[in-house]
């Protein structure tokens, strides 16, 4: 590892096919915010939001949102090259560099812009690195950094595990799978309303009658994986589409530690089809919390 490296990585990790790419991937999340995010933050902050830099929702566009970016894809082709990765931004919303490449690099330059925006620090920068294509795609490293407030880095390699760094500490916890959760009011449920009220579902509904069956609901944050696995799987979590392939990043940690993927009508996932974009899901922990979870969303799909 390079000296100075802010993380200790356990011996298992370091023996993994794929460490080099993890650690590469970690790096230029810590570039991206200490070169493009940081220096922008204060002035993301004070400006106005223009009506063109709107996406979707409350999602939108910023300087450092695109300078991130563009900071991890030089990250990756400096210590790689142009034709090792297939790589897609968020921001650019296309795939670059060599389309026949094995690996697929997926960035998500600011999960939670809006947080970044107004100050909650729940706000994280994402990588994750996928092989294969379609259906059979599955993720085999993944990074994703809280840098203010939290300075943690959540990753997850592929036979290994998943880890949370805390980079003031240098400690490195594995997260063990998540429990079973058979109680529904021992758990708490978020959701994600769609930002197209046309395309919105019966989630209004939804939300009704999980509170009416003991479910406490919240909306859902950038930060809702870090607290599912801190609370081994005291989340389920209810999205009405809207999300797209970037969004899914940090939720293969979850689904490689228990948690599974459902469709409103009862089907089943990967968390890692890239088919997944703007589909109306439901992700549960084991147990029979879960199963009741999925069984009221079913009723109005």
């Amino acid at each position: 590892m390079p000296v100075g490296f802010p993380i200790d990585f356990p011996e298992k990790v370091r023996r993994a096919r794929r460490f080099e790419l993890l650690q590469t991937m970690i790096a230029a999340a810590i570039r991206a915010w200490t070169d493009a995010i940081e220096p922008r933050m204060q002035n993301v902050r004070r400006s106005a939001i223009d009506a063109a830099a709107y996406k979707k929702g409350t999602d939108f566009f910023t300087e450092a949102d695109i300078a991130s970016e563009q900071t991890i894809t030089d990250s990756l082709v400096a210590a790689y090259g142009r034709q090792a990765f297939r790589i897609f931004g968020e921001e650019s919303g296309t795939y670059a560099g060599n389309l026949d490449a094995e690996i697929t690099i997926r960035i998500d330059p600011i999960d939670g812009t809006e947080s970044l925006k107004f100050g909650k620090p729940t706000w994280s920068i994402m990588i994750g690195a996928y092989v294969g294509r379609g259906v059979s795609e599955h993720q085999v490293a993944s990074a994703v950094y809280w840098p203010e407030y939290y300075q943690e880095i959540l990753f997850w390699i592929d036979d290994v595990g998943v880890f949370k760094a805390g980079l003031g500490s240098r400690t490195v916890t594995e997260f063990p799978n998540v429990d079973r959760q058979d109680l529904l009011n021992e758990i708490i449920v978020t959701f994600w309303k769609h930002s197209n009220l046309t395309e919105r579902g019966r989630i209004d509904e939804i939300i009704k009658a999980l509170e009416l069956a003991g479910a406490r609901m919240r909306t859902i944050t950038p930060a809702e994986v870090k607290e599912a696995l801190e609370t081994r799987g005291q989340r389920a979590m209810v999205l009405d589409g809207d999300f797209t392939q970037v969004d899914f990043i940090s939720y293969s940690a979850l689904a490689r530690l228990g948690y599974t993927a459902f469709g409103w009508d009862g089907a089943q996932y990967s968390v890692d089809d890239p088919a997944l974009n703007n589909r109306k899901l439901v992700l549960v922990p084991p147990g029979r919390a879960g199963e009741v979870i999925v069984e009221i969303v079913r009723r109005y799909a």
